[in-house]
C-alpha cells in the first residue's frame, strides 16, 4: 500500500483505530441497556466497517435506501431495515434482489401512505414486514404516537395484508441541542413515544414485536430503553464535529477526515487555498452551534494532528479557504503551496457520501487497505 502524501487529492481517510474503538463503545453501551444494536449503515456504507462491527459476521442493519440495501445484501447481509419510507416501486425492485430468508423490514410514513402501498401492491405478494414511522419531537415524519393515525395506520396495512413488524422512531432533534442533559430529555421523550406506540398498537390488537429508537446522541445518553428491542445510532462509528460539539464524542474519536492540498497562499486576506470545496466536505453547517464555530471543518496535519486556530471559513465546488479563527496572521509553514493537510468535518454522512472509498490507516499516514463504500439510490 501507498502513504498519504501520495494520493491524488482530494480523498477520503479513515482512522482504523479510532472507528474500532468507537464501535466497541457503542456496542458495550446497547449490551448495558439491554438492546440489540441496529447500526444505520448510512454513514459507513461499506460491508468492511458493517463486519467490525460483528465481529467479523453480517448482521442486523438500518440503510436508508434501496441501492445500499442492495449491495450490503450482495455482501452477505439478509436482516436488513431500510429506514425511509419506501413506495411500491421500490418494494418490488428489493424484493426482486432479496433471497428467500432474508428479512427485510420497510418504513411506513402514516396511513395515506400505508393505503396508497397496500392498493398499489395488492395483486403482488410482499414478503417485506412494515414498520411505522414514529413522530417523536424532530418533526421530519411519521405519525404522533398518542394521535389516531398511528391506529389508522395500522388498519390500512392490515387491511392490505400488509405485515406489520412494528414501530421506529428518531430523535432527530437531539441534534440541535446544547447540553447533555438537554440530550438526555430528547431521550427520555424519544423512549416515552416508542413505547407508547407500541402499546397502543398491541392494544389495538396488532402485533408490535420490534420497537426501534435511536439517534448517536441518544443513545449515547439514554438511561432507560425497558420495553425497546433495538436502537439504531449510524454516526457514533467514524464520529465528526457536531457530535464532538455536542459533547457525545471527543476529537480524539473523528475516525473521518478528507485528505487535501494547499493550492494557493494569499496573504493580504489571510487565506490559505486548498483543493477540497464543498463537494469533497459538503457545505453541512451543522455543528455551527459550536463556540467556536468550525465553519466547514477543522484543519489536521497530514498525520492527522489537529493545527490550533485554523480552520475552513469558505467553500465553492471544489476550493476551501483556510483561516484563523481569531483573525491573527496564518502561520506560514504548516500552509506552504503543495503541503497535504486533513481536514475534519462537520457532518460525516454528508461528506463520505461525496467519495467512493475508504483510504484506511491506522493512526498515521501509511495506507493498509482501501474499503469500497456505496452511493446513489
Amino acid at each position: 500500500m501507498t502513504n498519504l502524501d501520495q494520493l491524488n487529492t482530494p480523498a477520503l481517510v479513515l482512522d482504523r483505530a479510532k472507528l474500532t474503538r468507537n464501535i466497541k463503545r457503542m456496542n458495550d453501551r446497547a449490551k448495558s441497556l439491554g438492546v440489540s444494536l441496529r447500526p444505520h449503515m448510512k454513514t459507513a456504507k461499506s460491508a468492511d466497517v458493517a463486519r467490525l462491527v460483528f465481529d467479523g459476521e453480517s448482521g442486523p442493519i438500518t440503510v436508508s435506501t434501496v441501492r445500499e440495501a442492495e449491495y450490503f445484501l450482495d455482501h452477505g447481509f439478509s436482516d436488513i431495515f431500510i429506514a425511509v419510507g419506501t413506495t411500491p416501486e421500490k418494494i418490488m425492485r428489493i424484493q426482486a434482489r432479496s433471497q428467500p430468508d432474508a428479512d427485510i423490514r420497510l418504513a411506513v410514513d402514516g396511513p395515506a401512505m400505508a393505503a396508497y402501498i397496500a392498493t398499489a401492491c395488492k395483486d403482488q405478494t410482499i414478503q417485506a414486514r412494515f414498520m411505522i414511522e414514529v413522530d417523536c419531537g424532530a418533526h421530519r415524519g411519521g405519525v404522533d404516537a398518542a394521535s389516531d393515525e398511528l391506529l389508522e395506520t395500522a388498519k390500512a396495512l392490515s387491511e392490505g395484508d400488509l405485515t406489520i413488524a412494528g414501530v421506529f422512531t428518531h430523535g432527530g432533534q437531539s441534534y440541535d441541542c446544547t447540553s447533555t442533559e438537554e440530550i438526555r430529555s430528547v431521550a427520555r421523550t424519544e423512549h416515552q413515544a416508542i413505547i407508547t406506540a407500541a402499546q397502543r398498537l398491541r392494544d389495538a390488537g396488532y402485533d408490535c414485536p420490534v420497537v426501534s429508537l435511536g439517534s448517536t446522541p441518544t443513545a449515547t445518553f439514554a438511561e432507560d430503553l425497558s420495553g425497546v428491542t433495538d436502537m439504531r445510532p449510524g454516526i457514533y462509528m467514524i464520529q465528526d464535529l457536531q457530535q464532538a460539539g455536542l459533547g457525545v464524542c471527543q476529537m480524539d474519536d473523528l475516525a473521518l477526515s478528507v485528505l487535501t492540498t494547499v493550492i494557493g497562499l494569499h496573504a493580504d486576506r489571510n487565506e490559505a487555498l486548498i483543493d477540497a470545496g464543498g463537494l469533497a466536505l459538503s457545505k453541512d453547517r451543522g455543528a455551527s452551534i459550536n463556540n467556536p464555530d468550525p465553519g466547514y471543518g477543522l484543519v489536521c496535519t497530514l498525520g492527522g494532528d489537529v493545527l490550533d486556530n485554523l480552520y475552513v471559513i469558505g467553500v465553492s465546488q471544489e476550493h476551501g479557504r483556510i483561516t484563523t479563527l481569531d483573525g491573527r496572521p496564518l502561520p506560514q509553514d504548516p500552509l506552504k503551496p503543495g503541503t497535504r493537510l486533513r481536514i475534519l468535518t462537520n457532518h460525516g454522512c454528508m461528506t463520505a457520501a461525496a467519495h467512493d472509498l475508504y483510504n484506511v490507516v491506522e493512526g498515521g499516514t501509511q495506507i493498509t487497505d482501501q474499503w469500497d463504500r456505496v452511493n446513489g439510490w
